[in-house]
């Protein structure tokens, strides 16, 4: 029977979400999910972020991200990684540090290899770890010219660690996996 866990991937995961967490401050893990006054996550236990925190969370891969791949800008699609961030692209076997990479990986690509398409993406699980983290997971792809919507064997599902580092929030880990169709 084939595993539908990388677990590796997984492992990778864990330890950056635990890394973020640990660096966010003291905090309890279990039961972490709340919200402050100014949309931040916080670690009240048993709460769930507040319809202001989820959103400015989910506004990082569905409209922050988006934006600036459908405006072809990589310095915009850049920014809202981490200085050390870790991108990871599973279809292309690429493992990318830091915000250097990722606008020169992006660049090409827009340039290249994706060139007039536009990207969609959906958030379907949003978790905060810790007030500074959260982990973020859509589910879209690239539309390509000419096309309506992101065809069925592109449709990708990604998985965001977004921690917050001086009052905005950055991602610090992207992985992103085809979804198989059944």
């Amino acid at each position: 029977m084939r595993s539908l866990v990388n677990r590796s991937a997984f492992s990778a995961a864990a330890a950056s979400i635990a890394a973020f967490a640990a660096a966010s401050g003291p905090g309890r893990l279990a039961g972490d999910r709340g919200v402050a006054g100014n949309g931040a996550c916080t670690s009240e236990p048993g709460l769930y972020p507040s319809w202001l925190c989820e959103a400015e969370i989910r506004a990082i891969p569905e409209r922050g991200i988006v934006s600036a791949w459908n405006a072809c800008d990589a310095d915009a699609f850049a920014a809202r990684f981490a200085e050390d961030a870790s991108f990871i692209v599973s279809q292309e076997g690429l493992h990318l540090t830091g915000r250097r990479q990722i606008r020169a990986f992006t660049a090409y690509r827009l340039a290249e290899l994706y060139k007039g398409t536009r990207l969609v993406e959906e958030a379907v699980d949003v978790t905060c770890v810790s007030h500074n983290v959260a982990v973020v997971v859509t589910r879209g792809g690239v539309v390509s010219p000419g096309e309506a919507a992101v065809s069925p064997s592109r449709v990708v599902r990604k998985t965001w660690v977004i921690a917050r580092e001086h009052g905005e929030w950055l991602v610090t880990a992207f992985h992103d996996s085809r979804v198989t169709p059944c």
